[in-house]
């Protein structure tokens, strides 16, 4: 109910008339007689299951009907509650004496009670759900809005036919389409089992590049709260590039436009369940795109790769969109070098004289650098005024790019805490194996049925005879 309703409902409570009400709002006639009649209605519904809650007070019905609502129980994990067709069935016998004769009013009768008695079907669902289940249930505020020009990023994990592959999307919220993903497949030996430990920023980076190149830079980029969608690097590219970042709700699937997306894209794989996954994937995205969709800001079927071609994207150079994607550090340099981690480039400052000051508290010039995600080969140097200075080649060190050397980094984590689990597993059977052996039983000493005094009397071979089977039966 809006706040016009409101006040022409005061105003009319006051005596005014519905011409002046009209004259003084701009609102048609028409319009004012129909939110009169929606009054009446309603105060003629409230009214009537008033009385029906009233009769089923007498009874102690309602009182039972409110603890029944309240009840949880838990299985596979999850609570679950009373449905109302079981509360129907409980006691449709007092319901028809109160009025109530159908499954349908039954329905709606319930919708007035748990509005009355708690506020809302969501104030509800927050009194009877344990706390880890309250976000699943918190209902949304309005619709999502849909701008033009915003991308949403998010990644999932997916297992087929045996392996766990991890897929990172991105897609264009008004028109619904969703570009080329980036796939990362988990190995059993060195896997993470959560994709947000799995994909870095780096990933995130280099696959916005490729879509930033290809159709141009969005006005609003869209992620959840995750530590790897709010690395730095992100962040400073998306300000430099003049991109509006926003974050979703914590613990809040609902109020992201991609979850059901990506649903629709996992049902998609089921089917093509023949291919490889690379292949599925880009066929389950080639099949969302190209399929009609009936969208809430968009009037009748419409397909994303039709409405996709239709948003102006801000276009830039290609060189541009790697500059601000650079990893920004500060070093000095020291004796021509900057160092970074264990990579030496070579490089000459010109405007700094090292025999001004010697010794312990010499003092090396700082410089701003600029380390291209693709390229390990050089790297940009800048003043502390942002002046660009020049390159500084590689001279020792790795001839693998930042992100393949991230990609490898990650990878010997991986492996360490592998090994170390394992090493405390083979720990474990060590000492169970240790318990399992200092337990034995001396079964001579318990069973000494046999005195050690006597003689055993040795049986002696008869001149080493072969075994005759007709012998043991002595035929004749």
């Amino acid at each position: 109910m809006n706040l016009q309703n409101e006040v022409f409902r005061y105003r009319y409570k006051l005596g005014m008339s519905l011409s002046q009400i009209e004259r003084m709002t701009n609102i048609d006639k028409s319009t004012l007689c129909r939110w009169l009649g929606e009054e009446e209605n309603e105060n003629s519904f409230y009214g009537k299951y008033e009385n029906v809650v009233n009769s089923l007070c007498k009874e102690g019905i309602k009182d039972k009907i409110l603890q029944l609502l309240l009840f949880t129980t838990k299985e596979k994990g999850s609570s679950k509650t009373v449905s109302y067709y079981k509360i129907w069935q409980v006691y449709k016998e007092y319901l028809c004496n109160a009025g109530i004769n159908s499954i349908t009013s039954f329905y709606r009768f319930m919708d007035f009670l748990v509005k009355k008695e708690f506020g809302s079907v969501e104030k509800l669902e927050m009194k009877r759900r344990p706390k880890e289940e309250k976000n699943k249930y918190r209902a949304i505020k309005g619709n999502i809005k849909r701008e033009k020009a915003t991308f949403e990023i998010d990644a999932t994990g997916y297992t087929y036919q045996g392996n766990t592959y991890f897929i990172l999307l991105v897609k264009e919220i008004y028109s619904g389409y969703i570009f080329e993903p980036f796939v990362l497949q988990a190995k059993e030996e060195t896997g993470a089992k959560f994709y947000n430990k799995a994909i870095n920023s780096f990933d995130v980076a280099k696959l916005v590049m490729t879509i930033f190149s290809n159709y141009g830079i969005p006005k609003i980029v869209k992620t959840d709260n995750d530590l790897t969608m709010s690395n730095n690097l992100l962040l400073s590219a998306f300000n430099e590039l003049g991109i509006k970042v926003e974050r979703t709700k914590a613990y809040s699937p609902q109020s992201k436009l991609i979850e059901r997306t990506i649903r629709d894209i996992k049902a998609w794989i089921r089917v093509k369940s023949s291919m490889d996954f690379s292949s599925a994937l880009i066929s389950a995205i080639n099949s969302y795109n190209n399929t009609e969709h009936n969208f809430m800001h968009i009037s009748g079927k419409v397909r994303p790769v039709d409405l996709i071609d239709t948003i102006e994207f801000e276009k830039i150079s290609i060189d541009k969109i790697k500059r601000a994607f650079c990893i920004k550090l500060t070093r000095k340099v020291i004796n021509n070098i900057i160092t970074i981690d264990n990579d030496k480039y070579y490089y000459i400052y010109k405007d700094f004289d090292i025999n001004l000051e010697l010794g312990r508290n010499k003092e090396y010039p700082t410089v701003f650098i600029r380390k291209y995600l693709e390229d390990n080969s050089f790297i940009e140097v800048y003043d502390e005024n942002s002046k660009y200075l020049g390159n500084a080649p590689l001279i020792s060190g790795s001839v693998l790019s930042p992100i393949e050397i991230k990609q490898e980094k990650n990878r010997e984590k991986r492996i360490i805490k592998r090994k170390e689990k394992l090493y405390d597993e083979l720990e474990k059977i060590e000492k169970v194996e240790n318990q399992t052996s200092n337990v034995t039983i001396d079964r001579e000493s318990e069973f000494n049925i046999i005195d050690k005094n006597i003689e055993i009397p040795k049986v002696n071979d008869d001149d080493n005879d072969e075994f005759d089977p007709l012998k043991l039966f002595a035929f004749n």
